[in-house]
């Protein structure tokens, strides 16, 4: 037991050095990416001024839209890094549906999320939670049709 506890008390003074670094290395730093052990990859955008703290065994990640824990025994590395998709947010009017693309991470103001391939293939479906996280990691880099809460959008996955 004070093994663990001392290897998880290293664990989050690492993480907590390390941000520090990122955070000093560029001002145009405009995401936090937390990557678990299976090397998938969670986004948040800074401009919604997520709060980030540690427990014992948990980094809490703190949105408008609640805590994400994050176990330290899973957790691999996170960074704050800029976002180079060149889509950040998408709108549509009539149906007040919004779209951000963080990377490679889907974001939808409405519940229901379907990707298509350019050839009409269901890529990935989604029904959730509103701005749940939608993973686009197994996609193939390219242009896909996003249909979601009555609008269709196009993106380009990197």
């Amino acid at each position: 037991m004070v093994k663990n506890t001392f290897a998880n008390a290293v664990r989050i003074i690492w993480l907590l050095v390390a941000s520090v670094c990122c955070l000093t290395a560029g001002a145009a730093l405009n995401r936090l990416a937390v990557k678990a052990a299976d090397n998938s990859i969670t986004y948040f955008d800074l401009s919604a001024t997520p709060r980030i703290s540690f427990t014992p065994t948990e980094m809490v990640v703190t949105t408008g839209d609640g805590e994400i824990l994050f176990a330290l025994s899973n957790l691999k590395s996170y960074s704050f890094e800029e976002d180079r998709s060149g889509i950040v947010n998408i709108s549509d009017d009539e149906t007040s549906v919004n779209v951000r693309l963080i990377g490679r991470t889907l974001l939808s103001s409405a519940a229901d999320v379907t990707v298509f391939s350019t050839t009409g293939h269901t890529m990935i479906s989604s029904r959730q939670n509103p701005d749940t996280p939608v993973s686009l990691a197994s996609l193939a880099p390219g242009v896909y049709v996003v249909k979601t809460g009555g609008s269709t959008f196009k993106i380009s996955v990197k």
